[in-house]
């Protein structure tokens, strides 16, 4: 799902004018170094006036367990979603799709990217809000939770970004959550040289 979101936003027609970055973590390893590199690279065509940083999302896939969510991870999920830079995991459990946004004690908080509505005219100055919002919040519990998820952030500024890692690396080495490793923040790359 990582690679198809990361297509996609390369793909638009005026991707350009998006002014974002779509990072997809490899083996579970977030590289500062290439991350700021991406969100420093100037515009196809020069930058936007008064603009030397692109946003960025960063997409890091996990796997939380064999066959299903291995407990160990629960407390660190949820510290994760407490984070402002977390936009949301999209999990799901088996054979159906769902985006997590938060939980509730042993719940997860869940949108059904399935559900269809009538587009909304927002161009119109009297379009409709309720359209944004569900008529039911959905909960899914912690282990009926597929472990193969991707955890989402973003950082819309050089600041926000120093932020998140400053966070996520909080939680991440938090004393209750250092048995365990969810991803890592390295800060550059390593270079491996074949012979």
């Amino acid at each position: 799902m990582a690679h198809i979101i990361k297509r996609a936003v390369e793909k638009a027609e005026d991707s350009e004018s998006l002014n974002i970055a779509i990072y997809v973590a490899q083996d579970c390893t977030v590289y500062k170094g290439f991350v700021l590199n991406l969100c420093e690279t100037p515009l196809k065509g020069g930058t936007i006036p008064g603009c030397d940083w692109k946003s960025i999302m960063l997409l890091v896939s996990a796997q939380l367990g064999g066959e299903n969510l291995n407990p160990v991870y629960m407390q660190c999920v949820k510290e994760i979603l407490k984070l402002e830079c977390c936009i949301g995991i999209i999990g799901g459990k088996p054979k159906h799709s769902l985006n997590f946004t938060g939980f509730q004690d042993d719940f997860l908080l869940c949108l059904d990217p399935h559900y269809c509505q009538p587009v909304v005219d927002v161009t119109k100055p009297d379009f409709l809000l309720e359209s944004f919002h569900c008529i039911s919040s959905k909960k899914l519990s912690f282990t009926k939770m597929d472990p193969r998820c991707t955890i989402r952030f973003y950082a819309q500024t050089k600041e926000n970004f120093e932020n998140l890692c400053k966070n996520v690396t909080m939680v991440l080495s938090s004393s209750s959550l250092k048995k365990i490793t969810l991803f890592s923040l390295l800060q550059v790359a390593v270079l491996r040289i074949m012979a």
